[in-house]
C-alpha cells in the first residue's frame, strides 16, 4: 500500500470521528434535556430529508467520478459549467419536499408526529446546497488539500460542538434542525 494514501486515509478518518461526535451532539442532548418523546419527533422530522440526501449522494458520486481523473482547470470547468445544474436540483428536491411532506408524513408516521412535518420541512432546506456543496468538498477531497480539509473540519465541527448545546437549551428541536 502507498503510504501516502494510508497517512491521507488515517487523517481523513480521525477528522470523520469529531465529524460523527459532532453530528451526534444534537441527538444526545435533545433526549437529556428536552425527553425521549421530543428525540423522537426530532428522529421522525429528519428522516426523510437525510433518505433523500442518501439518494442525492449517489448522484454526486456518479458526477465525482466523471472528474476524479481531471486536471484541476477540467474540475473547475466542470464546476463552472455544471455547478448551476446541481443548484437547481438541490432547489427542486427542497420545493418537492416542502410540497410532499404534509401529505406523505401522516401516511407513514401516522398523525401523532403531524408535529414534526415543519422541522422536516426546515431540514430539507439544506438540500439546496447539498449537492454543490458535497461536489465542492470532494474536489477537495481528490487534491488532498489536507490543511483546507482540516481547518474546515475543525472550524465546522467545532462550531457544532459549541452551538448546539446552547441551540438545545434555548430553541429544543428548532435549534437541533438549525444546527444541521
Amino acid at each position: 500500500a502507498d503510504p501516502e494514501v494510508v497517512s491521507y486515509g488515517i487523517y481523513l478518518t480521525l477528522l470523520s470521528v469529531t465529524t460523527m461526535v459532532a453530528s451526534k451532539l444534537g441527538n444526545v442532548l435533545l433526549n437529556h434535556f428536552k425527553g425521549a418523546e421530543v428525540l423522537a419527533t426530532y428522529a421522525i422530522a429528519i428522516t426523510i430529508p437525510r433518505a433523500v440526501q442518501s439518494v442525492m449522494q449517489n448522484f454526486v458520486d456518479v458526477a465525482k467520478m466523471k472528474v476524479a481523473n481531471s486536471s484541476r482547470v477540467d474540475m473547475e470547468r466542470a464546476l463552472t459549467m455544471h455547478g448551476w445544474k446541481l443548484m437547481v436540483i438541490g432547489l427542486g428536491l427542497f420545493l418537492s419536499l416542502w410540497i410532499a411532506l404534509p401529505i406523505v408524513m401522516p401516511i407513514i408516521f401516522s398523525h401523532k408526529y403531524d408535529d414534526a412535518i415543519k422541522y422536516a420541512q426546515v431540514a430539507s432546506l439544506g438540500l439546496v446546497f447539498f449537492p454543490i456543496c458535497t461536489f465542492l468538498g470532494n474536489l477537495i477531497l481528490f487534491e488532498k488539500k489536507k490543511r483546507i480539509i482540516g481547518i474546515a473540519s475543525i472550524f465546522s465541527n467545532g462550531l457544532n460542538l459549541l452551538m448546539v448545546p446552547l441551540a438545545v437549551y434555548f430553541w429544543g428541536i428548532w435549534g437541533v434542525v438549525w444546527a444541521n
